[in-house]
């Protein structure tokens, strides 16, 4: 019966492609000069996407997805590239993520 989890293999190469990307960014933030203590504060900011299920569960996972995909800390990186400060912040969301 589907429940609608990853299980088996799948599910550790899911753990392992997660971690190589909090290592990568952790990494790339080392390489931006900013502070080490930026890193754990804002580490778990992006939960504050759960504010949608003030709401509703529909919104609220709609918000929470949208805080928890690749393109909106993508495009704060790419916007980063010359602002050192938002490139951090897009590499600690990445990593969250």
């Amino acid at each position: 019966m589907d429940q609608g989890f990853v299980t088996g293999k799948p599910r550790a190469w899911l753990r392992l492609d997660g971690a190589v990307l909090l290592f990568a960014s952790i990494i790339l933030f080392a390489l931006t000069h900013q502070h080490w203590w930026i890193y754990p504060v804002l580490f778990f900011v992006p939960d504050i996407f759960v504010i949608g299920y003030i709401r509703d569960t529909k919104v609220g996972a709609f918000f929470y997805n949208v805080g928890h995909t690749y393109f909106l800390p993508s495009l704060l990186i790419f916007y980063g590239w010359h602002h050192h400060l938002a490139l951090a912040i897009g590499l600690i969301w990445l990593g969250h993520v």
